[in-house]
């Protein structure tokens, strides 16, 4: 999700997958607002009925819609600024580690069942 921030204004995010919601919370946070909460669960925010549609209106929620390929042009601001958070540790990630070809499934059925922490990574050989 897209979001444009103002500073000190509350921020509420909106349908997130664990890998991509710890950074968001995080850049959301960098920006100097904070993040009131989040849902994980696509079925929590179906904007396809009706009584979710009138929350949009009455609440006057902007919703607007983006694609990857508009971003491209921005890229290589994105990328400097992220590995410099990095390295200054403003930004952190979780990885969930798992290793070798025998523990790939059990670590797929994770992804499904919220065992995973962050991203997961199936790790088939060290160098």
């Amino acid at each position: 999700m897209l979001v444009s921030l103002k500073l000190g204004f509350l921020r509420k995010e909106i349908s997130f997958v664990s890998a991509v919601a710890q950074l968001v919370g995080q850049f959301v946070k960098l920006t100097g607002c904070y993040v009131v909460g989040s849902a994980e669960s696509k079925d929590k925010y179906n904007c396809d009925q009706p009584e979710h549609v009138a929350n949009l209106i009455t609440k006057r929620i902007h919703m607007q819609g983006s694609a990857v390929p508009d971003y491209y042009p921005r890229y290589a601001n994105f990328l400097e600024y992220v590995v410099r958070k990095i390295k200054e540790e403003k930004i952190v990630y979780v990885e969930d580690i798992a290793e070798g070809l025998e523990n790939g499934l059990a670590a797929l059925f994770g992804l499904f069942n919220g065992r995973n922490v962050g991203k997961q990574v199936l790790v088939l050989a060290r160098e």
